[in-house]
């Protein structure tokens, strides 16, 4: 896959900013595993909207010795993931009212101007701008993000 690393990265919060039930297979279905009961090898599952193992892209996953092994896009997807549960970290914490007061506003107004930044960059970037993955100050916020976390976890 020829696409930046970053957009490895981003996918996980792309799926939680989407409202999507997950993010499909990232290639672990181009190569075949090794069946442990003998009998040879098969492909792993293809997850609703991957488009089967002909159709992967983003491939995280290689083939190793002994069956998959992870990649420095794996390494990228996982940075994304945690990024993403620290995202529904502090929703959750809003839905079930475990902050309140100018907490609560301070996360509330975090995750909008989140969640803006990431649409309008996302959606605006247009054709010109296409290798350009990163929104500006994206480490900033992240930083915001994981500081807030721990905000949040401290006034539980």
């Amino acid at each position: 896959d020829g696409s930046a690393l970053i957009v490895i990265r981003n996918l996980p919060e792309e799926v939680i900013q989407r409202g999507h039930d997950g993010a499909g297979d990232f290639g672990g279905d181009l190569f075949p595993i090794k069946n442990p009961q003998g009998g040879g090898y098969f492909c792993l599952g293809n997850g609703r909207g991957t488009g089967g193992p002909d159709a992967a892209q983003r491939a995280i996953l290689a083939p190793g010795p002994d069956g998959a092994i992870a990649t420095e896009r794996f390494e990228n997807f996982r940075e994304g993931t945690e990024l993403g549960e620290a995202l529904l970290f502090l929703e959750q914490a809003l839905q079930d009212r475990k902050v309140t007061g100018d907490l609560a506003q301070k996360v509330e107004q975090y995750l909008n101007e989140r969640g803006e930044v990431f649409t309008r960059f996302w959606y605006d970037r247009g054709w010109a701008f296409i290798n350009n993955w990163s929104p500006a100050g994206l480490a900033e916020r992240d930083a915001r993000l994981l500081a807030l976390c721990a905000e949040v976890a401290a006034a539980k």
